[in-house]
């Protein structure tokens, strides 16, 4: 399927030579730098994810991998389109492999195959469209997604209108269809009825109305729950005892008619400017009171394993979550995206968690704990585009753990005589209904410890050769404070220490560090 999203304007281009998968951190790092802050920050994720699951498809998945890989943004009419071009062979079969990933999606097996990772791209970003090299002048194949502009018009502020004079609702129309989305209505009756059908941002009404007048549509908002949008009287009325009863009903401003257009806008923008003030610091509190009850706590022991969890969190803060899962276990997760957002599907993540618990009792294990909260995120549809990876880990009394992953980094085991990684893996949460999970069984030994970690601990330089530098420093920091048999608290500590000299104490991601130390 190919798709002209006309020239554009091409705000940022970055090109990479001879690509491995240090090219997914390098081009992820330059969408971040670039000058996107226009767009929300789900879509400025779902880019993100776009390019490393693009990047890494070509990488690993191709017959011949291509010489050059570009990442271009660019903005058209109304529209965001973030685009990877690549020489490599021409992906045949675009809508056949794309109906193949749903069939993936939709199936309890293959989940872990290549492929999966297209219906998870177009779930999030809808309008995609695949140009083979045949097709274009510069030759190289291009996988594009196109998001609207925050200021397209679907974006745009909603206004209600509600007059009973044609004329008024035309003018109205016209001096601010420019700038906002505008629905009108005749009469305030039929106003109501729709009212909720989609989302308002502002209402302008005249008074004087027949059947319901503007006094009464107003008063049946505030009965509504809705008297916190901002609400603006059309007048030529003055009234003593007309301005009394909007006054007591708690109106933001008033137009008087004949409507002076400049004053008009000037007074829409002014009332919009203050809600979204208000709204801004209700979320940062609320924000603030969600991170507070996202910190996480463990306990000291789980038997004879020390316990210890450290983090740290950018100026927005994201979804990264810890707790304990009765007295023997410990479930780690890391929701894709920062911010308000992150923090409430984290909360959702850990309501799920506790739920399943309750309902298997004492007999749970990692691999069914984590089909269970899987299955519950799938079927939650505000989860539907949501990105979640995960760990489960059950602790014996004797120090063997059994451990489950989805899509989790895997976690670092520090020994006596250097470090590594204990390998296990397993499918993102909610993909699909009745997804199993299995178990990898391991054994800490006096001495020993396990690291388990966001993957923010490892995003943090763009080109590959530093981000293994980076990798290496950090185990190496942990393995040395093991060495100096410092306990759980002190090697979660230092580990976060050198990652504050690696990131110069400005962390891009949320990270959490879980130190279980024998």
């Amino acid at each position: 399927m190919a798709d002209d999203a006309g020239q554009g304007i091409v705000i940022f281009r970055q090109t990479v030579e001879d690509p491995d998968l240090g090219a997914v951190r390098t081009l992820r790092r330059g969408l971040e730098s670039a000058d996107i802050k226009a767009l929300p920050v789900e879509t400025r994720e779902a880019f993100s994810f776009f390019v490393s699951e693009t990047v890494t498809n070509l990488i690993e998945h191709t017959s011949v991998s291509p010489s050059q890989i570009v990442l271009e943004l660019v903005t058209t009419a109304g529209a965001w389109v973030c685009r990877i071009l690549d020489n490599g062979p021409t992906f045949d079969g675009f809508d056949a492999q794309l109906a193949m990933s749903y069939e993936k999606w939709n199936s309890n097996k293959g989940l872990q195959e290549s492929g999966i990772g297209l219906a998870l791209i177009s779930r999030m970003l809808p309008d995609n469209w695949y140009e083979m090299s045949a097709e274009r002048a510069d030759v190289c194949n291009a996988f594009s997604v196109r998001y609207p502009a925050r200021r397209s018009i679907v974006n745009r502020p909603r206004i209600l209108l509600v007059d009973d004079d044609e004329f008024t609702r035309s003018f109205l129309r016209i001096v601010l269809q420019d700038e906002y989305q505008i629905s009108s209505y005749p009469d305030a009756n039929q106003a109501l009825e729709k009212f909720h059908e989609s989302p308002v941002d502002l209402v302008i009404s005249d008074i004087n109305m027949p059947e319901m007048d503007g006094l009464s549509f107003r008063q049946a908002l505030v009965d509504r729950g809705d008297d916190l949008i901002p609400f603006v009287f059309l007048t030529s009325d003055t009234d003593d005892n007309v301005s009394r009863q909007a006054d007591e009903l708690a109106i933001d401003d008033y137009i008087l008619k004949p409507i002076d257009p400049p004053r008009l806008k000037s007074t829409v923008r002014r009332l919009l400017n203050r809600r979204n003030s208000i709204l801004e610091k209700v979320m940062a509190q609320l924000s603030r009171e969600l991170t507070e009850t996202l910190t996480p706590d463990l306990p000291e022991h789980i038997g004879v394993i020390q316990c210890a969890v450290a983090r740290r969190v950018p100026s927005a803060g994201g979804g990264d979550l810890v707790i304990p899962i009765g007295e023997d276990g410990i479930f780690i997760a890391d929701v894709m995206g920062h911010g308000l957002g992150a923090k409430m599907v984290a909360h959702a993540v850990s309501a799920y968690a506790r739920s399943q618990i309750l309902q298997m009792g004492s007999e749970w294990t990692p691999g069914s704990l984590m089909s269970g909260i899987s299955d519950a995120i799938c079927a939650d549809d505000s989860l539907d585009a949501v990105i979640v990876t995960a760990a489960l880990v059950r602790i014996a009394s004797d120090g063997k753990l059994k451990i489950s992953s989805a899509g989790h980094p895997m976690p670092i085991r520090l020994g006596l005589t250097g470090f590594g990684y204990v390998e296990v893996g397993g499918p993102l949460l909610g993909l699909t209904q009745n997804q199993t999970y299995g178990e990898t069984e391991f054994t800490l030994v006096p001495g020993m410890a396990l690291v388990l970690m966001t993957d923010g601990l490892f995003e943090i330089d763009p080109s590959a050769a530093a981000q293994n530098a980076a990798e290496q420093r950090i185990c190496a920091a942990g393995f040395a404070a093991l060495e100096q048999s410092m306990t759980a608290s002190e090697i979660a500590d230092q580990i976060l220490g050198e990652y504050d000299d690696i990131t110069g104490g400005e962390p891009n991601d949320d990270t959490t560090v879980i130190v279980l130390k024998y």
